[in-house]
């Protein structure tokens, strides 16, 4: 069913901005070719009147002419505007754009009244002509509910400045004023009523291509899962599943019992993280979580200690001013967030080497840092750093597996509560991740 609204309602969206770009563009196209046209049919006429010594003396003819060669001009001054668009900074204006085809318009407009008085010097049985004109304009063009209004004002204005050059009775006059009043009425809903359904067709267009994007996306997704499952579950079951088989064969079944025993511990751990990873990513936008104003301080020292505290002999250490610092978060994710950043440092830095967290800030932002002095990443991964399932995942120092979900968890939970993870090399080794949350003012 047609709705109404777009008779007095431009929809204003992301969508509708994208499809006035795209209308603008076939607005040009659709100049050039009609002002192509005008020309054609300027030469054809002109040689049509030398080769059969036409006389332009008449009022007919002379008027006739002189409408060809206005549009003419006006198509000359539209195929030059177009060939320079693209090399013109200042053409390229939305406005101007859209200013030319009014133009165009307009002069449309004007020969198809001068023409409906030509024909007989009375338009009172020749209104066809500003049938046709009004017609191809609302048809061939898009305009926004100001030009199209803009546009029939003009016309009635032009068709009613022609009547003091032909002069008729008021009852002419108001006559075929009201008929082209209602010609005009007529193509301006028509243009509207092809506005707003292109309009919506291109949404639909658009969600369309946004669908299809996600499912590709969702399928991407399912492949690269049934591909980590397959890769990582089936290495842990396969051992599980051999170790197994050994101990029930054994002779000295105790004896292989205790050496097995740790290894299917292990794997059963390997094929754990593998799983809770897979979780964590299914689960990694659920915001049933309380999101609260939360001193970074606190959060961050407690979580330090108690890192500290499960590995007592790594070097961890922890700085911020007296200053407290409040921000906006989630305060779970925040916490799984920073254990992800501090055990990458873990496993990828000597027990030797420093880990280091700060708190600080910076402007209008809370900066949480963790630095380390591990091996650092190798820098042809650091722009895919992020992603599901990275390149950049590497066993750790003492062989601690990896699957490659942890820093893209990092990344979506920091953006889920409006914030921003970075990576930077720590100088000539180890990571620097910094992340920043917008202070709670």
């Amino acid at each position: 069913m047609l709705n109404y609204k777009f008779l007095y309602k431009n929809p204003i969206d992301i969508d509708y901005v994208l499809y006035r770009k795209k209308y603008l563009a076939q607005n040009r196209e659709r100049s050039v070719m009609l002002s192509i046209g005008a020309l054609i049919l300027y030469i054809v006429l002109n040689s049509f009147w030398l080769y059969f010594d036409v006389s332009k003396e008449s009022t007919q003819i002379h008027y006739f002419a002189t409408n060809i060669k206005i549009l003419s001009i006006v198509a000359l001054i539209v195929l030059s505007y177009n060939y320079f668009y693209s090399k013109v900074q200042f053409l390229q204006s939305e406005t101007l754009s859209q200013f030319i085809i009014l133009i165009i318009s307009i002069c449309i407009l004007s020969t198809s009244s001068i023409n409906s008085f030509v024909i007989s010097q009375d338009p009172k049985n020749n209104l066809t002509p500003i049938l046709v004109g009004a017609i191809a304009i609302s048809t061939l063009f898009r305009f926004n509910i100001f030009e199209g209004l803009f546009l029939k004002i003009v016309g009635l204005i032009l068709f009613s400045l022609l009547f003091l050059i032909w002069p008729n009775s008021q009852y002419k006059y108001v006559m075929n004023l009201s008929v082209v009043f209602n010609i005009y009425l007529l193509s301006f809903v028509i243009n509207r009523s092809i506005h707003i359904n292109a309009y919506r067709l291109f949404k639909e267009i658009r969600l369309n291509e946004s669908t299809n994007f996600t499912l590709k996306n969702i399928i991407k997704q399912k492949e690269d899962v049934l591909e980590i499952v397959m890769h990582d579950l089936r290495g842990p079951i396969a051992n599980i599943k051999e170790m197994t088989w050994q101990i029930e064969h054994a002779t000295n079944k105790e004896a292989e019992y205790n050496t097995y025993l740790p290894l299917i511990q292990e794997s059963c751990e390997n094929a754990e993280m593998v799983i809770n990873d897979l979780i964590s990513v299914a689960k990694i936008k659920n915001i049933e979580d309380p999101i609260n104003t939360t001193c970074l301080n606190d959060l961050t020292a407690t979580l330090v200690d108690f890192i500290r505290n499960t590995n007592p002999t790594r070097k961890i250490t922890y700085t911020a001013s007296a200053k407290k610092y409040y921000s906006t978060i989630y305060p779970d994710k925040l916490k799984r967030v920073l254990l992800n950043l501090i055990s990458n440092s873990l496993k990828f830095t000597p027990d030797n080497k420093k880990i280091e967290v700060k708190l600080y800030e910076f402007g209008n932002y809370n900066i949480i840092e963790v630095s380390d002095e591990g091996v650092g990443i190798d820098p042809s991964f650091t722009n895919n750093l992020f992603d599901k399932f990275s390149k950049a995942s590497k066993t750790g120092l003492k062989g601690e597996e990896s699957v490659g979900l942890g820093l893209y968890i990092v990344k979506v939970l920091t953006e889920l509560m409006n914030g921003k993870v970075e990576y930077f090399p720590n100088g000539s080794q180890g990571s620097v991740f910094r992340l920043s949350f917008p202070k709670h003012l």
